[in-house]
């Protein structure tokens, strides 16, 4: 399996993309198993080749098909149900950001996928797609290569969402929003309202809309997915999928600032649908299998 992620370089298009990834799985990659993605507020912009099958798996929902698409903010952990041979190229977008570059209302297209691509931008063609994937990572096997490669793609990219950017239309609940999620990467939302000059009614309608999401359930989100990375690097060993130490629930709970270990169990259980004991035996869930790899 190959993955790799790096940040855009261009400084405008940061943004609105908070990285670009790389997914390769070969036939041979027997260790890859289906993956778990976890509630969070980012939307994936996922190019691959037209022939390509995606399956995800929400409940009783199902969404299947094929070729390049929108993977929505999930609300709702979802099953990646991938076979056979995989290449994706991905673009995780910053919470919002669907919103800003394309007046998409986040609380309309949750836990959805938009396949015809051609309906967000005009660039996002499939020969565009295709010189991305094919010519400059895919033909290049040798190590030596990789690296131009990878910068290669990074700059294209660059380049095609610099032109989406200069459409974007930002209003005054997209400048909010983006203003209070800067505050909420260092500060509790408590009083946040205050320090945008605001009432917590106006700016609560406004996060909803802007990402789909409830800044309490943002929170939550972003708190979870930090539990769960903690747990991956420091409880277990990626590359055998063994334990290297034993969790303390009471600690870890208290150190990510929840009341207890049960209300920390609780809602890991809620959000991923297993108890962190049952997550640690299956290790068949990836932390965000669509932009953090490690």
């Amino acid at each position: 399996m190959k993955t790799w992620m790096h940040q855009p370089r261009n400084i405008d298009v940061s943004h609105y993309v908070d990285r670009y990834w790389w997914l390769e799985v070969g036939e041979s990659d027997s260790g890859y198993e289906p993956a778990l993605l976890i509630p969070n507020p980012n939307a994936n912009l996922i190019f691959t080749l037209p022939t390509q099958q995606y399956s995800y798996q929400q409940d009783q929902q199902e969404l299947v098909g094929q070729g390049s698409h929108l993977l929505h903010l999930c609300s709702k952990a979802i099953s990646i149900n991938d076979q056979g041979s995989i290449i994706r190229l991905g673009i995780k977008f910053k919470a919002g950001a669907l919103y800003a570059l394309f007046g998409i209302e986040g609380s309309e297209t949750q836990n959805t996928v938009t396949s015809d691509l051609s309906l967000l931008h005009p660039s996002f063609t499939l020969a565009n797609i295709r010189q991305l994937i094919d010519t400059d990572y895919a033909s290049a096997k040798e190590a030596d290569q990789i690296k131009y490669s990878v910068d290669n793609v990074i700059e294209r990219l660059d380049n095609l969402f610099s032109q989406v950017i200069q459409l974007a239309k930002e209003d005054r609940h997209s400048i909010l929003v983006r203003d209070a999620l800067s505050l909420l990467a260092d500060n509790s939302s408590v009083g946040v309202e205050t320090k945008l000059f605001c009432s917590r009614r106006t700016l609560e309608r406004a996060f909803l809309r802007v990402t789909g999401v409830s800044i309490k359930q943002y929170e939550m989100m972003i708190r979870l997915d930090a539990v769960l990375m903690y747990i991956f690097k420091n409880v277990t060993d990626p590359k055998n999928d063994t334990r290297i130490t034993e969790p303390d629930w009471a600690d870890i709970a208290q150190h990510f600032g929840f009341s207890d270990q049960p209300h920390l169990i609780r809602q890991l259980k809620q959000a991923i649908g297993h108890t962190p004991n049952k997550y640690l035996n299956t290790r068949n869930l990836i932390i965000d299998v669509y932009g953090d790899f490690e």
